[in-house]
């Protein structure tokens, strides 16, 4: 739930009839479309915000407007203002953020801080016109950590066409301030610079007040005043009643120069006019349809009579919303305080009635805290926290609470639990479990079976938010008693009790007992896509298709809250890795990470980096790095949020990937650990499926007896759950540590229930694709098919799964993928094992391999293959060492082939050969070729540098490297090479249309460094340092391009190049 922007804070003030404009204050402010940040600073009634909005008023500047109050003292309702004001101006900024605000917001730490950053900085970056965003009263917020961060990393890196005004009485802090100063970015407005001059008050009292005044009078104005805007105003509009002359014998400090005019202004009104000028004093704002409401038609003419003569009221925008001055309200609040103070306080309780009645939570507040009344205070507050709860206005709640003595907390415990549901909500979880404790003891003492509840709800809730099922478990159950044993529980209420008892049984991985529990309790069905439970029973119940068809459903038709781990996008993430679906995990990942950070969910987002995780470890097997970031982001975000059990799942994670590293040691170590996270909390499903990840280990590195005993462990886990997906994960990983281990009754057994569930349960999944606990390499299953094929034929499962595999009972399957690296250095992976360069034995078997890949098409011929391989050689050597060189090719590919048993990866018709062109091989070249020409077809440029980096890190090197060059594989070498090239082009290129001028600067220097005579470069290079304002280098690259092209062939620059240089020249002059 959003709590709707106040139109009056996002406009610019509507200055006053008696506002004169001043010429150097307009010199100056026209400097402002030039410069990345203005400072406009001085105390309370210089004129700040006036001189300000009549120069944008004047100029027509593009500009957005953003009144700060004291109640956007924390980062989520001072960004959503700043972003609603600039969508005044440009609609589409932010909208997907505004959309799905996160109604419970916690405090954002630094790495969440820098993602909103970047996130605010890339929507600028969208904004197509020259813009200037105007702050208006930073000095209220100017205090809070998290705004100041943000703020000073935006101005840091805005855009050029994008010009940021604070007006402040203070000046912040930033160590942004003075780089921009040293480089001529900073504008300064200060005291100095707003004041009057004695010439300019002159013109004001003559030109707005027909008031002359003689030079002694003028100076003696400026000698007490010293300028001071409000007060030459006041002195102004004194002077239009009264002919004497300003005799002041002895100059006051300013504050009291200003009540004495005010004073003097307060006195020519009627006794009733008065008070109605102190009856408007306790409102922030206030609008005259609003004033006529609550005091009545007289109030309300005589507020726009009032506006009409008089400057110490500011109409804010073209509305008919006012405010007052802010000195000249704290004068009246102070007279009046000074006149009769309960009849202030009896007004502030009025209008917190009135406000609350209204459902305007925030208003209700802050007036009850200005009656200073503790009673009355406490009665608001219960009243509107829940709905302040839903707003996310946590501080707001907590700042109330300390307005309220000891002795008030003492007498109602709702209190205690508002205290603990608000610090809950911020993540300070130990803070929130004292409150409900005090809530819980002061209910008992009470004997209140209504917040005895609530109390361990809340208890419970904060276990369930740290996922510790354990711990959540018996006050759930608590809860739920005492609610039996109060008529005050709302049914919505004990159904929301129930679904999270549910809820814990199923993190419990008692799948059963909660299916059971929701059956007999009734629960209602709508009530389950509360926290998306009825998709996460289906998940660890193995109904993988009809929990993801479920979720996709409601994200369709937008039916979704987000609410913390259990959040769809990474809920969805994981399922679909769990299926293979790898394009749709990493995406569903990447939502969840945006979903996380735009809604200020660190554990939405910590989650989303291990999903995101998974989707690449699984697909990029050989590319281990960015995976591995992401988990270890993962674990410190959890480690930050002191959420110990969301560790597990990255632990996995991690140990898999340094398993396939070669860190055996390192894996299971990472693996024990996460497996001690969820043992901990009693959460029997996870920590099944981390029995398997470490089953998975053991069979990396062929220890299959300690593989065998987690794969046993985690099936009677899985029975337990009711997963029966577990059970077919289980049972393969069972059918092949008994295959390896040649226990046929074990592998009988496995092999029938995998086969059985396998296709009686629709998981063929399993066996077509790569997923998150399935076979590291797909060749296993073709293995293990064809053993059970000669243990138990008549099988019928089997026989169908043989079918379902196309299976083909005349080949020796290995039992695995071969991988094949020639760019760079050439590299055979069996698997995820790679071939040592030691067991070629001959070095022309790797040229056999190489030459029978380039021709995989078809076959060739012995004869073309020794002519080829073995030049300068007779006839009876070259037959030789051909046969040596082919023996040695088949020892490396098959080490275990049995001497007179077919090659699987090489076959052989009559005297030619070929590779299979079945079998199991990835090739780099293949990759390569495929992700250059769909990022170079691709015409969206984010998605192409996608691709186009994917490509380019897969070219470690020319063709077959450190390999004497050969006419066999030149055109292989200089076509990859061209290929290469071209996606380097088209890096800089796509950079260019984003204008990340920093990254066509650094394509195009390597693609430079790898083509000196590339012209293209040497044009984008041009235009990068063009756009970057560095004239200068621009012109050097095209220098350098015309000696180029005269070097090498004695050529002038293409057109193209000219006019490029030509736009270069005319730009700056």
């Amino acid at each position: 739930m959003n709590l709707p922007l106040l139109k009056s804070k996002l406009v610019p003030p509507v200055t006053s009839e008696i506002y004169m404009r001043r010429s150097s204050l307009t010199r100056t402010f026209k400097q402002i479309a030039s410069k990345k940040c203005t400072l406009i600073t001085g105390g309370a009634g210089y004129g700040k915000s006036s001189a300000i909005a009549q120069y944008i008023a004047d100029s027509r500047v593009n500009c957005s407007w953003y009144s700060v109050s004291s109640e956007d003292d924390d980062l989520v309702p001072f960004l959503r203002y700043l972003i609603g004001s600039i969508q005044r101006v440009v609609p589409s900024f932010g909208q997907q953020l505004l959309k799905d605000w996160s109604t419970q917001p916690a405090f954002p730490t630094e790495k969440e801080l820098i993602a909103w950053h970047a996130w605010f900085v890339n929507e600028l970056d969208q904004i197509a016109e020259p813009l200037v965003i105007i702050i208006d009263d930073y000095q209220l917020i100017d205090h809070v950590f998290s705004v100041n961060f943000i703020m000073e990393r935006i101005l840091e890196h805005c855009p050029i066409d994008v010009h940021i005004v604070l007006i402040s009485r203070t000046r912040p802090k930033w160590t942004q301030l003075l780089k921009l100063k040293m480089s001529g970015q900073l504008l300064e407005v200060k005291e100095k610079d707003l004041v009057f001059t004695e010439e300019e008050i002159l013109v004001y009292f003559e030109d707005y007040f027909n008031r002359h005044l003689s030079d002694h009078e003028s100076k003696r104005i400026l000698e007490i005043t010293e300028g001071w805007a409000i007060a030459i105003q006041l002195m102004a509009v004194q002077s239009v009643s009264s002919e004497s002359p300003f005799d002041v014998a002895i100059k006051p400090a300013m504050e009291d120069l200003f009540h004495y005019l005010s004073d003097e202004v307060f006195m020519r009104f009627t006794e009733d006019e008065q008070q109605w000028l102190l009856q408007f004093s306790i409102f922030p704002t206030y609008s005259l349809s609003f004033i006529d409401d609550f005091y009545g038609n007289a109030a309300s003419e005589f507020l726009q009579s009032f506006r009409n003569h008089h400057g110490f009221i500011q109409q804010l925008g073209e509305d008919t919303v006012y405010r007052y001055h802010a000195l000249f309200q704290q004068y009246l609040i102070a007279k009046w305080k000074k006149s009769n103070t309960e009849e202030l306080k009896l007004a502030q309780k009025v209008a917190a009635r009135y406000f609350e009645q209204r459902n305007d939570s925030i208003r209700a507040i802050h007036h009850a805290i200005q009656c200073e009344d503790a009673h009355f205070i406490s009665q608001i507050v219960m009243t509107v926290a829940p709905k302040l709860l839903k707003l996310g206005q946590f501080d707001l709640i907590i700042d109330s609470l300390k307005e309220i003595p000891l002795q008030s907390f003492n007498e109602y415990p709702a209190l205690s639990f508002i205290e603990g549901e608000a610090n809950r909500y911020r993540a300070y979880y130990e803070k929130s479990k004292q409150a409900y404790l005090k809530c819980l003891a002061l209910a008992t003492e009470k004997d209140d079976a209504y917040y005895m509840s609530t109390a361990h709800a809340g208890l419970a809730h904060i276990y369930l938010d740290t996922i510790q099922p354990g711990l959540a478990d018996p006050h759930l159950a608590s809860a739920i008693s005492f609610a039996n044993q109060t008529s005050t529980m709302s049914q919505t209420d004990m159904f929301n009790l129930k679904r999270q008892f549910a809820e814990n049984l199923v993190n419990l991985g008692k799948m059963r007992e909660a299916n059971a529990f929701i059956v007999k309790e009734q629960l209602p069905g709508d009530l389950l896509t509360d926290g998306n439970l009825d998709a996460r029973i289906l998940l660890r119940t193995g109904k993988l298709s009809a929990s993801i068809h479920l979720l996709e459903n409601r994200l369709r038709e937008g039916n979704i809250v987000p609410d913390s781990h259990r959040e769809a996008a990474v809920l969805l993430a994981l399922l679909h890795a769990m299926i293979g679906n790898l394009t749709e995990a990493s995406n569903y990942a990447s939502k969840g990470i945006e979903s996380g950070i735009r809604e200020k969910s660190s554990f939405v987002e910590a989650v989303g980096l291990i999903r995101k995780g998974h989707s690449e470890s699984i697909d990029r097997l050989h590319l281990l790095d960015a995976p591995e970031r992401l988990y270890l982001q993962a674990i410190d975000i959890m480690d930050q949020l002191d959420v110990s059990r969301g560790k597990a799942e990255p632990y996995l994670g991690l140990a898999l990937l340094k398993a396939k590293q070669g860190l055996h040691h390192e894996a299971l170590v990472l693996a024990e650990k996460g497996l001690r996270e969820t043992e901990s909390v009693q959460d029997s499903w996870l920590s099944a499926y981390i029995k398997i990840g470490i089953a998975m280990i053991y069979c990396m590195y062929h220890q299959y007896d300690q593989a065998n005993q987690y794969a046993r462990q985690a099936k009677a886990d899985f029975v337990a759950c009711g997963d029966s997906f577990g059970l077919v994960v289980a049972s393969f990983w069972l059918s092949l540590c008994s295959m390896q281990l040649n226990d046929s009754p074990q592998f009988t057994e496995e092999i029938k229930c995998f086969s059985r569930f396998l296709l009686t349960e629709q998981y063929t999944f399993f066996v077509d694709k790569l997923t998150m606990y399935g076979p590291l390499d797909m060749q296993q299953v073709y293995l293990l098919v064809q053993h059970a094929l000669k243990l138990i034929p008549d099988d019928e499962d089997i026989q169908r799964l043989s079918q379902h595999l196309q299976l083909d009972t005349q080949i020796n399957y290995p039992g695995y993928t071969l991988h094949v690296q020639l760019l760079g250095p050439l590299a055979i992976s069996l698997g995820n094992e790679e071939v040592e360069d030691k067991k070629w034995q001959r070095e022309k078997a790797k040229d056999l391999f190489v030459y029978l890949f380039i021709h995989r098409d078809r076959y060739v011929p012995k004869d073309e293959l020794v002519g080829e391989l073995f030049v300068d050689q007779d006839e009876k050597t070259a037959n030789r060492d051909f046969k040596v060189a082919l023996n040695a090719l088949y020892n490396v590919l098959e080490p275990k082939r049995s001497p007179r048993a077919e090659s699987y990866f090489i076959i052989r018709k009559q005297n030619m050969y070929r590779i299979h062109p079945k079998a199991a091989l990835i090739s780099d070249v293949q990759q390569f070729q495929q992700l250059a020409t769909q990022g170079l077809e691709e015409r969206n440029p984010k998605q192409a540098i996608i691709l186009l980096k994917s490509a380019a890190a897969l070219y470690r090197g020319s063709f077959y490297l450190n390999q004497s060059p050969c006419d066999w594989f030149q055109f292989e070498q200089e076509q990859f090479r061209q290929l290469y090239l071209q996606v380097i082009e088209r890096l800089a290129q796509n950079s260019t249309r984003l204008q990340e001028f920093a990254q066509t600067i650094y394509w195009a220097e390597k693609l430079i460094k790898l083509e000196q005579t590339w012209e293209e470069a040497y044009r984008l290079l041009m235009y990068a340092h063009y756009q970057r304002h560095n004239r200068s280098q621009a012109i050097k690259w095209y220098e350098r391009c015309v000696q180029m092209l005269e070097n090498e062939f004695e050529l002038k620059p293409m057109e193209t190049t000219e006019q490029m240089f030509e736009l270069i020249t005319i730009g700056y002059t």
